[in-house]
């Protein structure tokens, strides 16, 4: 009688039976099964023949032949083999087994985890979570292993943590594209000392950039990265990263570039080499500390050793530098549930200055400005008509205006300015669509210049009122729901038409065709969508009193000239609207205007998917609301102006502020947006207009930007796009154009390359601006979390 099974146990002695259980030592439970089993007694061995499956705990061995030793507990197994354990699957042609120290070698092996593969020419692990191979490589394509792998002479993996590869070869598609002398791989998410990937960068005029960071992971809360560097003709440097969070609610980041750089001279514009080497740097240090959600603390400093690195190492320093000023910069700011408190200063470089390494001493610094908010606070709030609800708000700060060498020339440039600026709102309440307010507020500002004998203060005030009535209508089409209906219930066409038969030539059709039956579903899903039409009608009434100003009559006459303010609030408040920024200059006279507004807003509503609540009822507002379009019109009537500059008296249209227009839509895979500010007096422009299409295959998208009041004209065309040329290439481009000039600012190409498996991308760019060209490439893996990790290299 034959016996599919067979289970032995041994103890102190053995005696083979159809099932029997042994034991190594105690606690060291083996199980197996096999088609046959030998024993032999003068070696004391075990052979299990067909089908082998042996289980140890939670580890299970697969083969076709297994030789076991009760002496000392070494197994081999051999034929197709199979190890399973708690994290991994090990796959192979040989395998030795020890059960009393679980160590494990497989031959010709193969590793599937669940988000990495390792092959290997022999694979063994020495402990619970550690695996040593032999010319192994690893991926983490499970189904394409020669789509892109690591090679290494020896491997070594901790379960869950890490892959270290020593002599390891990046291999693409088969071939060898990069050597690396050690590399580690995370499969876990915490991080580990090692060298990271490789940098590169090509500059037509420049030459080649290469640089290869290395990471310390110092402690849980610091860590390191050491780059050493060679930036072609320019020469060798290195940059340093350094990070620490020491507690909760704090860290701080070092960075810093340095270079002996062999092109740059003070002064020199071609890209030769000099002859001779510059010491430059960039270097910056940045902390943060908040305290729960009342306090916040931010600190920036960055310092460079002439202003033309930043234009020279673009790479390092563009998502660093945000500004065109270079230095200190810091502010504080406490927050309540009734007011708000901050102080903000800085110690600041002016970059575009004609002397690259001399500092502009000239150049206004904030040292340091106070600001204290006050938020609004109801007086009153009742149904009573007329008095549905008064608060009461304001903002006060005081700014120091200072510069490093006090140069009083041509402007006032040191001064101490208080800002005031409290309000009152009264909202009247709202009777059907109608609803109307009114708010007052003082526009005060107090300045003291320390550096003058005479006359060393000015002041001016003002009160705003604004007043508006608004005019809601709303207009809803259609009941947005979804609904399954039984098939019985809709009208079948193909049932209630006579069956037709097409008409074929002659030997295009052998046969007939097979006679279209009705539909077999039981149900069909109805889905509808609701759209609102919003109208809002305002009619807003801007008067400021006469504005008061007393003081230096030389600083009245600096402020009306945009060069000679500090910042937009010491405009003349009736003259704002005249300001070159365009922030002011879009904005309504403030003397005596009437604005009228209408605002239009399409909205679609759509039922989602039922969210089911543990009662089995259906949540009320079940649905999702989208935006369609939107046209929005603004118009204002300046009754203070009377006259122009010359005397001459204004006509009705001349007395018309600046139309307003602002409309688009997005409508499937088409949007487009629009804005318009015309200005009837000088018949000038202010102009934006995008659009954008997405197709199966890509999307294209274009913008226009016009300012006519700028010199020269601000004139700028720019397109963008990119088109899936196949399931494997995808080209990209982007062109920014001045109309003004006809040149050409900006243009970057690209080609994506994606492979089928899913496992890596490659990106090719190149850049061509006013100051440089540039090669780059972006290679992009897909790492253990299936998400795609960039490598870029400019």
């Amino acid at each position: 009688m034959s016996s599919r099974i067979l289970i032995f146990c041994i103890f102190f002695h053995f005696s083979l039976q159809a099932r029997q259980s042994f034991e190594f030592t105690a606690g060291e439970n083996v199980q197996v099964l096999s088609d046959k089993a030998y024993r032999k007694s003068i070696e004391n061995r075990f052979e299990a023949v067909g089908n082998v499956i042996i289980t140890q705990g939670s580890n299970s061995i697969y083969g076709e032949k297994a030789t076991l030793s009760f002496q000392t507990g070494e197994t081999e197994v051999v034929g197709n083999v199979r190890f399973v354990g708690d994290q991994m699957t090990m796959y192979g042609s040989r395998l030795l087994y020890n059960f009393n120290s679980q160590k494990l070698d497989v031959y010709n092996a193969r590793i599937l985890s669940d988000n990495y593969v390792v092959l290997g020419k022999q694979l063994s692990r020495l402990g619970p979570k550690e695996i040593y191979g032999v010319d192994a490589e690893y991926t983490t394509c499970r189904d394409c292993p020669e789509s892109w792998s690591v090679f290494g002479k020896e491997v070594r993996i901790t379960v869950g943590e890490y892959v270290r590869i020593k002599h390891a070869y990046i291999k693409v598609k088969g071939v060898i594209v990069m050597y690396v002398p050690y590399i580690i791989l995370p499969i876990k998410k915490n991080r580990e000392t090692g060298l990271l990937f490789p940098s590169f960068g090509l500059n037509l005029d420049e030459g080649a950039r290469f640089q290869q960071p290395f990471f310390w992971a110092i402690n849980q809360q610091a860590d390191l990265t050491f780059t050493p560097s060679y930036f072609g003709n320019r020469g060798y440097g290195s940059q340093v990263e350094f990070r620490h969070t020491p507690r909760d609610g704090l860290w701080y980041q070092v960075d810093g570039l340095f270079t002996n750089d062999g092109i740059y001279l003070p002064g020199k514009e071609d890209r030769e080499v000099s002859g001779s080497k510059e010491f430059r740097y960039l270097g910056l240090w940045e902390h943060h500390y908040f305290s729960g959600l009342d306090f916040n603390h931010h600190f920036t400093y960055n310092n460079n050793r002439d202003f033309d690195f930043i234009r020279d190492y673009q790479f390092f320093a563009n998502d660093k530098i945000l500004g065109p000023d270079t230095g200190l910069e810091s502010f504080f700011e406490l927050r309540k549930d009734l007011f708000y408190l901050g102080v903000e200063g800085g110690f600041r470089e002016n970059q575009l200055f004609r002397e690259s390494r001399d500092f502009d001493g000239r150049y206004v610094q904030v040292l340091p400005k106070f600001s204290i908010g006050l938020n609004p606070i109801q007086l009153i709030q009742s149904k009573i008509p007329g008095f549905n609800k008064i608060t009461l708000g304001g903002d006060f700060d005081y700014t120091v205006f200072k510069q490093n060498n006090i140069e009083e020339g041509q402007f006032i440039r040191n001064a101490r300015r208080l800002n005031a600026v409290p309000f009152l709102q009264w909202n009247f309440g709202q009777m059907g669509p109608v609803s109307a307010m009114t708010t007052a507020k003082l526009d005060y500002q107090y300045y003291d210049f320390p550096y003058l004998n005479n006359n060393n203060w000015f002041r001016k005030s003002g009160l705003i009122y604004e007043t508006e009535f608004s005019l809601v209508l709303d207009k809803i089409f259609g009941l947005a729901y979804e609904k399954d209906i039984p098939s019985e219930y809709i009208k079948q066409d193909l049932k209630e038409e006579k069956k037709r038969k097409l008409d074929f030539k002659k030997g295009d059709l052998i046969g007939d065709l097979p006679t279209v039956g009705g539909v077999n579903k039981e149900t069909f899903k109805v889905i509808h969508n609701s759209y609102r039409h919003r109208q809002n009608f305002k009619l807003k009434h801007i008067f400021l009193s006469d504005q008061n100003t007393a003081g230096n009559s030389r600083f009245f006459n600096q402020i009306q000239n945009d060069n000679g303010q500090f910042d937009p609030t010491d405009t003349i408040r009736s003259r704002e609207f005249l300001a070159n920024n365009e922030t002011s200059k879009t904005t309504l006279p403030l003397n005596n205007t009437l604005e009228l507004q209408w605002n239009n807003s399409l909205i679609k509503k759509s039922s989602r998917n039922s969210d089911l609540l543990s009662d089995n009822n259906t949540l009320r507002d079940n649905f999702s609301y989208s935006p369609i379009g939107y046209f929005n019109v603004s118009q204002g009537y300046d009754f203070y102006r009377k006259t122009d500059s010359l005397g001459r008296e204004l006509s009705l249209d001349e007395k018309l502020t600046r139309l307003f227009i602002d409309t688009g839509f997005n409508l499937n895979r088409t949007s487009l947006s629009f804005q318009e500010y015309y200005f009837y007096d000088s018949r000038e422009h202010i102009s934006r207009v995008a659009v954008n299409q997405s197709f199966d295959r890509g999307s294209l998208g274009a913008a226009l930007r016009y300012n006519s009041f700028r010199v020269p004209v601000d004139k700028f065309l720019s397109t963008n796009g990119n088109i899936r040329l196949s399931d494997l290439f995808t080209v990209q481009a982007a062109w920014e154009y001045d109309l003004e000039t006809k040149r050409s600012n900006q243009s970057r190409y690209g080609v994506l390359y994606s492979p089928y498996n899913n496992c890596w991308q490659l990106q090719l760019d190149f850049l061509k601006t006013i100051a440089e060209k540039r090669f780059s490439f972006n290679f992009l893996i897909n790492f253990n979390d299936n998400n795609f990790m960039g490598l870029q290299q400019q």
